[in-house]
């Protein structure tokens, strides 16, 4: 490889990213690591449709009901403490 090392830091988690070439960006991977436990989550797949996540506040008018974690954002499941997350890909800038 030639060029000069460029590196950025994720806005996310902090991790430094390091590599040989021009300037440009890389994708970091901690969007698919659970935030409470550390371990690679899973793709999440509800067992229903989408459309029927977050209808508590018309089953239950008077907001009494406990509010489901899961939504239609949701896109990975923790395997050991089932923490639910939609985190996204971050773009780290390397320069």
């Amino acid at each position: 490889m030639s060029g000069e090392w460029v590196e950025g830091t994720c806005p996310r988690c902090g991790r430094l990213w390091r590599r040989r070439g021009p300037a440009g960006s890389i994708i970091c991977d901690c969007y698919v690591y659970c935030p409470i436990c550390g371990e690679r989550m899973e793709p999440y797949h509800p067992d229903m449709n989408p459309l029927i996540y977050r209808s508590e506040d018309i089953l239950d008018p008077t907001g009494m009901a406990s509010k489901s974690e899961a939504t239609i954002r949701t896109r990975f499941r923790c395997p050991r403490c089932g923490e639910l997350s939609d985190g996204i890909p971050v773009e780290v800038k390397l320069s």
